[in-house]
């Protein structure tokens, strides 16, 4: 049930997990429920240029960054290489919306050096949540990896969010993040692929 290079729950503990919380709805009043999807940007190329062990220490990061900005009540996950998931029960779009950004923006700049390399380690992230929407779990997954798809082809690193609200609360999150000082990214490295 454990990942062993990052010492996160598995894929199977995920969906053991959103077994469990799908349960508990059909007993108790439903909750609002959110669902995040994380994929690190361009991560065959930080493998293939840097070499495994900074592929490694990359994840590692990523990891301890989820752990820093999710609460005991919601389940996070190493789901497969460098794909992430996330389960936040009694969270709606709107708070989903901003730790997925909080994650964006901390893990750019703790993955923009590693081991005294630049790597400019970034990270997409599809958000979806049931309110507004009669859906379960499995849809809402579905809704999470279609708004991860989005944002990969918006250009990556950033958040993006399927669902009622999603105009709404896009707008409002990439016109905070059109406000903020700007790093300096001529120091990062070129993004080639489409991965």
């Amino acid at each position: 049930l454990t990942d062993p290079l990052t010492g996160l729950p598995n894929r199977r503990a995920l969906f053991e997990a959103a077994d469990v919380l799908a349960h508990r709805s059909l007993t108790q009043i439903a909750l609002p429920v959110s669902v995040l999807l994380f994929d690190l940007d361009r991560f065959k190329e930080t493998n293939d240029g840097y070499g495994h062990p900074v592929g490694d220490r990359v994840l590692g990061i990523f990891a301890s960054t989820l752990r820093d900005h999710f609460g005991k009540g919601a389940t996070i996950a190493r789901v497969g290489g460098e794909e992430f998931a996330a389960i936040l029960p009694g969270a709606d779009a709107k708070a989903a919306v901003e730790v997925g950004e909080a994650v964006r923006t901390a893990f750019a700049s703790s993955a923009s050096f590693v081991d005294g390399m630049a790597v400019g380690g970034t990270v997409s992230v599809g958000v979806a949540s049931n309110l507004g929407c009669d859906c379960d779990l499995n849809s809402l997954f579905r809704q999470a990896d279609a708004a991860l798809y989005a944002a990969k082809r918006a250009g990556r690193n950033r958040v993006e969010l399927v669902g009622p609200d999603q105009g709404a609360l896009s707008e409002a999150l990439h016109a905070t993040i059109r406000t903020r000082p700007e790093r300096a990214d001529s120091d990062l490295p070129v993004e080639h692929s489409a991965a």
